[in-house]
């Protein structure tokens, strides 16, 4: 499944990305170049950790996926608070 990262937080690594079934929350492991706009390619339908491709910077990103499945509202709210 493909999605978008709408929102970033560098400080947490806490990020939110858009799939075409709604927003979810998800937080980096390990330092990598992530930024609002990129197009991401994985599972985000389940909590845990997952290896994504990032097809806008060409890499892999390792990331753990806290909430699948939430609202707009709840997703800035857990991006933003970190």
């Amino acid at each position: 499944m493909r999605a978008i990262i709408t929102l970033c937080n560098h400080g947490s690594g806490r990020f939110a990305v858009q799939t075409d079934r709604g927003f979810s929350v998800l937080r980096l492991i390990g330092d990598y170049d992530i930024d609002e706009g990129d197009v991401l390619e994985g599972d985000f339908s389940r909590p845990g950790r997952e290896v994504f491709k990032n097809l806008t910077q060409v890499e892999e990103i390792e990331a753990e996926v806290l909430e699948p499945q939430v609202t707009p509202f709840t997703a800035d709210r857990m991006v933003k608070q970190g």
